[in-house]
């Protein structure tokens, strides 16, 4: 049943699949398609609202430090990126009743699999990766993390042209870069977590400003293997004693990728992607340069960690895979 919240025409019922902390909806504004989102948490304290005077204080607080965060995400963002553009950006955030919502471009996807993905042109291939490393670099030079990086995050457009890119979603996750929120905030995929993430999240003592950019080019580095080989890129994982690729790292070991099948133009920029210590990941910027000269350099590794391969035969089961990071303060 189409209904209006702040000028906006809903246009179906507002659902929680693959939402997350978030319900959703389409939606539109004079013909314009659109996407908007219903937080579920926090709840802001209205008149009638149940709760102690000091409950309602504490609610209070909540809510005006979560508009602040969203409105300095789009703050950050406005000058340097546009409506409409790759990286989809928050066209609205407002409060109605006891909850916030935020609108942003509907984006038409084209619905490819990682395993299209792989089996795409090389030429299309590599414009993807473009795509999706310049959304990053706008995000990266406006210090904002993105901290979510993952398949269903990156959409897959197919353009009037018939060629296709790539639209950055979901920013809710995103934090100022040395500035994360609690550890038991953050909203990841661990199959995508950088090492010094996995070991905030985990409740290991990190400086926060470990906890930069740097981070989302380890998850970048699994996106692009996984867009280039295909959804088997971490079959191997489990045979070597865990599921995730910062384990590895971790632990002293290179991440066993399937190197012998990731185009040889990408595998050297993929390895220094997913390094353990963030000094040693490109930036975004860097990564969009290599893209574009289509001739990724390999730079000699100044990693204290040289540990090779091991073979599933000799592989440290999961409760083993555990390290500390190095370069950690």
């Amino acid at each position: 049943m189409r209904h209006v919240i702040n000028g906006y025409q809903v246009t179906t019922d507002f659902t929680t699949v693959g939402g997350g902390q978030c319900q959703w909806a389409l939606a539109e504004r004079d013909t314009v398609p659109l996407f908007i989102k219903r937080f579920l948490a926090p709840r802001y304290p209205v008149e009638g609202s149940p709760g102690s005077p000091a409950t309602k204080t504490l609610k209070l607080e909540r809510c005006r430090a979560f508009e602040l965060h969203h409105r300095s995400l789009i703050g950050a963002l406005q000058h340097r990126c546009a409506v409409g553009g790759n990286l989809v950006v928050a066209r609205d955030f407002f409060r109605d009743g006891t909850s916030f919502y935020k609108v942003t471009d509907r984006v038409d996807i084209a619905r490819l699999t990682p395993d299209h993905i792989a089996a795409l042109p090389p030429e299309q291939q590599l414009l993807l990766l473009k795509t999706v490393t310049h959304s990053l670099s706008i995000l990266h030079e406006a210090r904002l993390v993105h901290c979510d990086l993952r398949p269903d995050n990156v959409l897959v457009k197919r353009t009037a042209a018939g060629i296709y890119i790539t639209k950055l979603i979901d920013l809710d996750s995103c934090y100022f870069s040395e500035a994360p929120p609690p550890a038991d905030q953050v909203a990841a995929d661990p199959i995508y977590l950088s090492p010094e993430m996995s070991r905030y999240t985990a409740g290991t003592a990190v400086d926060p400003r470990l906890l930069t950019v740097k981070a989302d080019i380890f998850s970048l580095g699994l996106l692009f293997a996984m867009f280039t080989v295909g959804s088997n890129a971490f079959s191997a994982f489990p045979s070597y004693g865990t599921q995730y690729a910062h384990e590895f790292v971790l632990a002293g070991y290179s991440v066993p990728l399937p190197w012998d099948r990731i185009p040889r133009r990408f595998a050297p920029l993929i390895r220094r992607m997913v390094s353990l210590s963030p000094e040693e990941r490109p930036t975004a910027r860097e990564i969009l340069n290599a893209l574009k000269a289509d001739a990724p350099p390999e730079r000699p590794s100044v990693s204290r960690l040289r540990g090779a391969l091991v073979s599933p035969a000799s592989a440290p089961v999961a409760t083993r895979l555990r390290g500390t990071l190095i370069g950690s303060r």
